[in-house]
């Protein structure tokens, strides 16, 4: 709920993992484009209730649900989709025992596990 975008390399493929908070959409992408490699982050808007995100090398707005650019230079471009899926903690440690995971212990001092978008 708290970081919408992960961006990191899994078995040599750099990726962007991405969540909307509004709308529940867990989407994982290929960062290569075109031979470029971008870095994704939240731009802070949203279209359609669902998030859009935001590339600083051609500032181009992409939106979540569809990886599709949306603004700027790569408008109509779409990022490639990963398969993924949301699985507990314990069946991915049971299937994963060398796997590793995001850590809570970031320094923000955030309230992780509670919605900060309740109610």
């Amino acid at each position: 709920m708290w970081h919408e975008i992960v961006n990191d390399t899994v078995d040599g493929i750099p990726v962007a993992v991405t969540f909307c908070p509004l709308c529940n959409s867990a989407i994982v992408f290929d960062k290569t484009l075109n031979d470029q490699l971008h870095t994704l982050g939240t731009s802070g808007m949203l279209r359609n209730s669902n998030l859009i995100m935001w590339e600083g090398q051609t500032e181009t707005w992409w939106q979540q649900l569809t990886g599709e650019g949306i603004i700027s230079q790569l408008a109509w471009h779409q990022l490639a989709f990963i398969p993924a899926q949301i699985i507990s903690g314990d069946d991915f440690k049971a299937n994963n025992p060398e796997g590793s995971v995001l850590a809570r212990e970031t320094g923000t001092g955030r309230r992780y596990g509670v919605n900060p978008y309740a109610g």
